[in-house]
């Protein structure tokens, strides 16, 4: 689901909650949050205190604090960044390839190393195949430009 503005956020929580609750028989039973605004709504917070969810802080603009979140953030946006410029195609479809990738992503178990890609078969297999495909896309940050320091991701 991609939120048009922050305000969708508490919607799309609730739409989470019910699918969570009827399809996969879980009680979410915390949220962590860097207390923006989009989280802090009376009625989120109303929300959850009425469902006995207990609600987690960390500091704002720290992605430290919530590294597990912010690496699978990286590497959907790395990934889909690599699937526009192999394809050459413009950024309008980068909710696709977002989409695209994460679909095959939560379809697989585990990351498999390529020797065991060989063992795979069917559908998963070609799924794989066509997502470890896409070229590397070089990224500098501005500090390294500067230092002429670079990296592949």
């Amino acid at each position: 689901m991609f939120l048009k503005r922050k305000s969708d956020a508490f919607d799309a929580f609730k739409t989470f909650k019910a699918y969570a609750e009827n399809q996969l028989n879980a009680k979410i039973k915390a949220l962590q949050d860097d207390k923006a605004g989009e989280y802090m709504s009376a009625a989120f917070l109303k929300s959850t205190d009425d469902c006995g969810i207990v609600r987690r802080h960390s500091t704002r603009n720290r992605p430290q604090q919530n590294g597990v979140a912010e690496r699978a953030n990286r590497t959907m946006s790395d990934h889909a960044t690599a699937m526009l410029v192999q394809l050459k195609l413009p950024a309008s479809f980068w909710k696709l390839a977002v989409s695209a990738y994460v679909h095959v992503w939560n379809g697989l178990p585990t990351a498999p190393c390529p020797i065991q890609l060989l063992t795979l078969s069917g559908t998963r297999r070609s799924l794989m195949l066509a997502i470890c495909a896409f070229l590397a896309v070089l990224h500098m940050s501005s500090f390294s430009r500067t230092r002429g320091n670079c990296w592949i991701m």
